[in-house]
């Protein structure tokens, strides 16, 4: 997946990033520039929908079932066989190759991967919710001073090698491109998660030792929080957050802290178990995130990711990323045409032509912007008109239910795949993918 009639660099035998002609871009084993277009949530199936409280929904409601998954039965169907995954595996390396993909992005099911075809990105965990956090459900971030985290993050992706073949072999597998750790965590939540904690949060208590060494009494502390706490005892006790400029100030640069704490572990955790594989970040829920948080992120990963759902990704503020390289993790586009009842997280009209033609846009943006190194789509299939597990039922395939392809979008995905290193290397964004 390379630039074969490209630029010939140090070959390392394993995918790391370099800057060319002032752009970013990830090389692959054999020294060629690499820009990874790629495919989220390659599995024989997903997303079936759950038959709880839908039991008028369907003509036939299977005894006993908890779900019906579509897509499962369909490819049954298809391939006439209750077993077909390796009739289905071999199907979607060939679409792969001749749709202009060159990488299995996130969600990449293992025994496909293990089948060698193509380059792949892992993701080590969503968030684990049973490491130590916090105790509401709406903080979707780790408590990184409970001496716990450490032990868990930095053996992560250790321990998942000892218990899952396709990590085992991708820290030595040069077709790995890299791992990343968490999916869309809400970093904007940690402090009221820290406030609202009980005294004896790990964070909290680091939290009030921080501000012990800032302020040398509790008097001192109030003064510049407009509070009334008795006591530190107090301040631990405490459970609401301060209105104050004060408390918004010094709670930026122990946010700050706890996110370098992050970053740093989860790369430790790679580099000391395979070294030469990329660390790709968290997988952050846009590009608008607070400096400190990019900070961050840029110090410790090896390329920072980011889900995006826009329309074009060019005028993305570069500077945010202190000439660091960005993948984008996450990005789609929907349509009504095909009878669903939600066309997507973003909408690009009506017919499959005009998603196509977002889809071109989109990667011409991504293509040209210097710090962007690879794009991938979410997701494969179709969600099923029911709705998955949470009911979520968008119009985002590139193919439908049926495992039927859009012709509009697999041409589209062909056209960017044969012309995206020249439009890349030329880096002007125009209408036409290819080359005069």
């Amino acid at each position: 997946g390379g630039w074969l009639s490209g630029p010939q660099l140090a070959a390392t035998g394993s995918f790391r990033t370099e800057k060319y002609d002032e752009k970013w871009y990830l090389v692959d084993p054999e020294g060629r520039l690499f820009f990874s277009h790629g495919l989220d949530v390659l599995y024989p199936h997903t997303d079936a929908t759950k038959t709880k409280d839908h039991d008028k929904w369907f003509a036939e409601m299977p005894t006993g079932a908890s779900e019906i998954p579509f897509t499962h039965n369909n490819l049954k169907i298809k391939y006439g066989k209750e077993n077909y995954y390796a009739d289905f595996y071999k199907t979607l390396s060939k679409r792969l190759e001749a749709w202009g993909f060159n990488t299995i992005g996130n969600w990449g099911k293992g025994d496909f991967i293990a089948l060698g075809t193509s380059p792949y990105a892992l993701q080590l965990t969503d968030f684990n919710s049973e490491w130590p956090g916090f105790q509401s459900s709406k903080v979707k971030f780790y408590d990184v001073f409970d001496p716990r985290f450490e032990e868990k993050m930095g053996n992560l992706l250790a321990n998942r090698a000892k218990v899952d073949p396709v990590t085992k072999k991708s820290i030595t597998d040069p077709m790995c491109i890299g791992y990343f750790i968490d999916n869309e965590l809400t970093f904007d939540t940690f402090i009221k998660g820290v406030m609202k904690a009980p005294a004896s949060q790990p964070a909290k208590i680091e939290f009030c030792k921080d501000l012990q060494a800032k302020y040398e009494n509790i008097e001192a502390l109030n003064s510049a929080w407009n509070s009334k706490f008795a006591s530190w005892s107090d301040f631990l006790a405490h459970n609401e957050e301060p209105n104050s400029e004060g408390f918004k100030k010094d709670s930026k640069i122990f946010h700050a802290k706890a996110v370098d704490r992050y970053f740093q572990t989860c790369r430790d955790g790679i580099k000391k178990v395979a070294p030469h594989r990329l660390y790709l970040g968290c997988r952050f829920v846009s590009f608008r995130q607070s400096p400190y948080i990019w900070e961050a992120a840029i110090k410790y990963c090896d390329v920072a990711s980011v889900n995006t759902y826009v329309h074009t990704p060019a005028n993305c503020n570069s500077a945010d990323y202190r000439d660091r390289p960005i993948i984008i993790g996450e990005f789609h586009f929907g349509v009504y045409d095909r009878g669903m009842f939600s066309s997507s997280l973003c909408p690009a009209g009506i017919t499959q032509d005009e998603r196509a033609t977002a889809y071109i846009r989109f990667m011409q943006g991504a293509l040209v912007h210097p710090n962007i190194v690879g794009a991938h789509w979410f997701q494969f299939r179709d969600q099923p008109l029911t709705g998955r597990w949470d009911g979520e039922g968008y119009q985002i395939g590139f193919v439908d239910v049926a495992d039927t392809p859009y012709k509009e979008m697999t041409e589209a995905a062909r056209l960017i795949g044969e012309n995206m290193y020249r439009y890349r290397a030329e880096g002007k964004l125009k209408n036409s993918m290819k080359t005069d």
